[in-house]
């Protein structure tokens, strides 16, 4: 019981952390894992939807401090968190593939990183639209260090093309 409510008080402590911060900063996030951890960090912000909300919505603009923050939460997320969070990488693709390619891939393997949204877009239109352009920014990234990562993400991405093909041919 004690367990409890000491789990209670310390996810109340937490969301009360990230809701009093309207203006959430990476600098803060990176601060908050060192001090508390990326699961309780994590679990907080999911909790808090415009949290969680901006959150994710810098990291689909590919602002690299975001994506940085967003790879260390992503060790401490599980089921719907690490889903949306792995959706967000994969849309930062289209906006800072290098980035995403350097800090994502060592955490989140290519293969996965690269392989579309766990739900595709609405329509097979929208979607495959999304992987074209996500495919141009990610052939467009001229790094020698990141050549093996671009190779097998663009490889994972003609995949993503086939299975939505066939997700909505169905």
């Amino acid at each position: 019981m004690r367990i409890v409510a000491l789990l209670i008080l310390l996810m109340s402590t937490l969301t009360a952390s990230a809701s009093s911060t309207p203006d959430l900063q990476p600098a803060q996030l990176e601060r908050q894992i060192d001090e508390k951890g990326a699961k309780d960090v994590a679990a907080a912000l999911f909790a808090n939807k415009s949290s969680w909300s901006a959150l994710t919505k810098n990291v689909r603009a590919g602002k690299s401090e975001w994506i940085d923050a967003a790879v260390r939460l992503k060790s401490g997320t599980d089921g719907g968190a690490s889903s949306e969070l792995q959706d967000a990488l994969f849309v930062a693709l289209e906006n800072n593939p290098r980035h995403v390619l350097q800090v994502a891939a060592p955490t989140v393997p290519v293969g996965v990183l690269c392989s579309g949204r766990s739900d595709p877009l609405p329509t097979a239109r929208a979607a495959l639209s999304e992987l074209d352009r996500i495919q141009k920014s990610v052939a467009r990234v001229h790094d020698n260090d990141l050549a093996e990562r671009q190779k097998d993400c663009l490889g994972a991405l003609e995949v993503a093309k086939a299975n939505t093909k066939r997700f909505f041919k169905d």
